[in-house]
């Protein structure tokens, strides 16, 4: 979920609930076409089946094609695209804590591609931040809801400043470092801790983002957007022990766009 950044972040979706079989067929092969990194037939698939959780899943593969920069990608159409599917899956079930994640994700893009006051002035960030306050409420346990909510206020205060609508770095480093913890197997969270910590202070926060990046990259992973998740790594890893200037303009690229 690919999760303001967002993030990035994204999960695997469980097994439909309530779902009739051939919702619950079609559901499965969005789901095989996910893991293969196949994001456009992931996405057709989950649409046919129609459903809160249809939705859901196809706003999780448009997220996952941003989120590895799929190439060719219309991103700022990408991020429209992914919050139209969130949207949908909330009004027909807004009890679905990744809904509210997948919509907090597709938000957090969508302010990539417009400038910060316009974003604040229509409300973006602020919906972010309440969609990510929910799926918490909902699933107070979910790392990846932490890892939003750390994102959240790490972006905010490295664009705004601190403070600004409430964020604060020491909060989001909390969150997000719990995330990374509580979730070792996940390299996109621990990838993107230290894509945000190289923004906001490569001198403070480069030797503690060489140890989440070298996490990410130790992963045993099987699914396409995780092996991406964990070549990134690897690849930042590198540049980081270079040339930190470098790392910091390519981190902050990699947020703003």
């Amino acid at each position: 979920m690919r999760p303001i950044a967002v993030l990035l972040v994204l999960l695997m979706l469980p097994g439909p609930a309530f779902a009739g079989d051939g919702e619950a067929s079609v559901l499965d092969r969005a789901g095989v076409a996910y893991r293969e990194g196949e994001w456009e037939r992931a996405e057709r698939l989950a649409l046919e089946a129609d459903g809160a959780r249809g939705h859901m899943l196809a706003a999780e593969a448009v997220l996952a094609a941003l989120m590895t920069w799929k190439d060719g990608l219309d991103r700022p159409q990408a991020a429209r695209t992914a919050q139209e599917h969130a949207e949908e899956a909330l009004a027909r079930d807004d009890t679905l804590a990744d809904a509210h994640l997948r919509l907090a994700a597709a938000l957090g893009y969508r302010g990539r591609f417009m400038p910060a006051w316009r974003a604040w002035l229509a409300g973006i960030p602020q919906q972010g931040r309440d969609h990510i306050l929910t799926a918490l409420e909902l699933d107070p346990d979910d790392p990846w809801a932490h890892a939003l909510y750390g994102a959240w206020h790490m972006e905010v205060a490295r664009r705004g400043g601190e403070g600004t609508l409430g964020a604060s770095l020491q909060t989001g480093l909390a969150h997000y470092r719990s995330a990374a913890r509580s979730a070792p197997d996940e390299p996109g969270i621990a990838y993107h801790l230290a894509i945000a910590q190289v923004a906001a202070d490569p001198d403070r926060f480069a030797d503690e983002a060489a140890s989440w990046l070298d996490q990410a990259a130790s992963a045993e992973v099987e699914e396409a957007f995780d092996r991406q998740m964990k070549q990134r790594a690897q690849d930042f890893a590198g540049l980081l022990a270079r040339d930190r200037q470098a790392a910091r303009e390519e981190a902050v690229y990699r947020l703003e766009n």
